[in-house]
């Protein structure tokens, strides 16, 4: 197979684990008081965890490919690179190695994007991915390679869930009423200065009570395996 088709299956891997860490962000941070919807819950986690161990095992086998063909590693400027080599491998052999490591990639996503043009530059991205993925699977169903079909669809289908997801927020782009702008220094009198200081203390209170929120995951997952153990629920089920 052509490098160019491998370079394409890391920029999609990347993609990919950067949407899946977003919604592992907002699954976390939705964890609901009830024992079994927090069961519910930490079921769903971990098959997200397991989906983006999936991915880093398949970067890991597309870049031994390079390396034993003596080929150099594709240059995709991936944001998710430096993070997983300074860990170490990508090989994952068990689920708590899954959770590990997609824990510790949790934030590094980069950011979705808000503006209107930068969110149709990204549909226009994923169009044209699509595009080359149904080629791709056509070819595949031609050779009557099932595997590679399979592979391929579900890349297609990643895709379209994503390009919905971001017409969804260019509609919301659209909509959204403008910042109001900042009053002027100048302006501000003592009581609104009183008020702008007072802001930003709860401010730097609210980030530091969201570290310790951080910090505190491992045993918030702990307690879950507890609830899940205790109601007889296995992780595997």
């Amino acid at each position: 197979m052509p490098p160019s088709k491998y370079e394409r299956e890391l920029r999609f891997i990347d993609s990919e684990v950067a949407r899946l860490n977003r919604a592992l962000q907002a699954k976390i941070a939705s964890m609901p008081a009830s024992p079994v919807e927090a069961a519910e819950k930490a079921d769903e986690v971990l098959g997200l965890q397991d989906k983006i161990a999936a991915l880093i095992a398949r970067k890991r086998e597309i870049e031994d490919s390079f390396i034993k063909a003596g080929m150099q590693l594709p240059d995709t400027e991936r944001s998710m690179n430096a993070t997983v080599h300074n860990a170490g491998a990508f090989e994952v052999h068990s689920r708590e190695e899954a959770e590990a490591l997609a824990a510790a990639m949790v934030g590094t996503a980069p950011a979705a994007p808000t503006s209107e043009d930068s969110i149709l530059a990204e549909i226009k991205s994923v169009n044209e991915e699509l595009r080359s993925v149904e080629d791709r699977i056509v070819q595949a169903d031609i050779e009557g390679d099932e595997d590679e079909k399979q592979k391929l669809e579900m890349m297609a289908s990643s895709l379209r869930s994503r390009r919905d997801t971001l017409v969804q927020d260019a509609k919301a782009a659209r909509t959204a009423a403008p910042e109001p702008e900042p009053v002027p220094a100048a302006e501000a009198d003592p009581e609104t200065e009183k008020r702008i200081a007072a802001l930003e203390e709860e401010t730097r209170a609210l980030r530091a009570q969201v570290g310790d929120v951080r910090t505190g995951m491992q045993d918030v997952k702990d307690q879950l395996r507890q609830i899940m153990s205790a109601l007889g629920i296995q992780e595997d089920d």
